[in-house]
């Protein structure tokens, strides 16, 4: 049985013929850091032509290797105000529309905001928590959507956007590979940021104030040492709430 000396040289030999380089620093354990990156050129929306990025870090913690994966670490983010801008500019300078359908998160800081701010930059209407959409007419679906422990359905008239994938278990419908590959030969089509950025509303959505909201649990405490007599209050305390 090799000795955790003994791994650990192996492993160091091992990144250094594999072109791992020590990043200069170490884990809370002192154990140092290796890493690698690849790159290479490719499209990205609303950035263009941008370098996609592939980066492995190891270390070794008490002889057991460590591994992480980073892919396309990117060195400047789209906030959920830009994110939200660019859409909202992208979609006025496209024809009417009906309803926008959008994810929870889609900012590189997962906030869940960019689909109320592009709602709000639209001035149109926004329902989250949707777990069910059906068609009724040209400008008219029926949806569902859930608030709190109560199911809300109601028909909804264009134009608005409804947000899903807030709520567990749903989420946006994914291409089926047969339409994968019917689309296999379109074009992409590229949107660079400075076409986009002029008609971005200024001042659309203002912070007015924060309130503390204060949240505590209706409770009683009850002090006995006989049990049956607790857990008779217990039991008409739950009477109460069926």
């Amino acid at each position: 049985m090799k000795s955790i000396q003994q791994t650990r040289d192996e492993f160091f030999r091992l990144m250094a013929d594999n072109g791992f380089e020590s990043t200069g620093s170490a884990d809370y354990d002192g154990n140092v850091i290796f890493a690698r990156e690849w790159t290479r050129t490719c499209q990205v929306v609303w950035y263009g032509e941008c370098a996609s990025t592939y980066r492995v870090t190891a270390r070794i913690s008490f002889g057991t290797p460590l591994i992480q994966l980073y892919e396309n670490t990117l060195t400047e983010y789209l906030t959920s105000e830009r994110t939200a801008g660019l859409l909202y500019s992208y979609i006025k300078n496209q024809q009417d529309f009906d309803f926008i359908l959008t994810g929870a998160q889609s900012g590189d800081g997962s906030q869940g905001k960019v689909p109320f701010l592009l709602a709000e930059y639209l001035e149109i209407r926004c329902i989250s928590n949707v777990i069910g959409i059906c068609p009724i007419s040209e400008n008219s679906i029926f949806v569902t959507s859930q608030r709190d422990a109560v199911i809300c359905k109601e028909t909804v008239t264009s134009p608005a956007l409804l947000v899903i994938g807030n709520i567990a278990g749903t989420f946006l419908r994914v291409p089926t590979l047969r339409q994968r590959m019917q689309s296999k030969g379109q074009e992409i089509h590229l949107y660079p940021e400075s076409e986009l950025v002029s008609s971005v509303p200024d001042d659309t959505v203002r912070l007015l104030g924060i309130e503390p909201v204060l949240q505590q649990r209706d409770s009683e405490v009850f002090e006995d040492s006989d049990p049956s007599k607790a857990a008779r209050v217990l039991f008409d305390y739950y009477k109460k709430w069926i």
